[in-house]
């Protein structure tokens, strides 16, 4: 899931269209200093996340290899 934290929803709108991203995408209201982005602390973007099946932070900021890697040895 991709959460964008633009503050121009027209923006966000172009930028899916050009990218074609495969998965869901949703915008926060209020941009880089609203609620989701100063829980979370993203701080720069890209920033990504690995949640659990609890919804537990288990890891952040992997590269595709580093993901690779993390699902060989902690996926069930």
């Amino acid at each position: 899931m991709g959460v964008s934290i633009d503050e121009s929803k027209e923006r966000w709108v172009n930028a899916l269209e050009k990218d074609s991203l495969p998965w869901t995408n949703v915008i926060t209201k209020g941009g880089p200093t609203s609620e989701v982005p100063m829980t979370y602390e993203v701080f720069g973007v890209p920033t990504n996340f690995l949640i659990d099946k609890e919804g537990t932070i288990v890891a952040r900021d992997l590269s595709p290899e580093q993901l690779s890697s993390w699902l060989e040895n902690n996926a069930l």
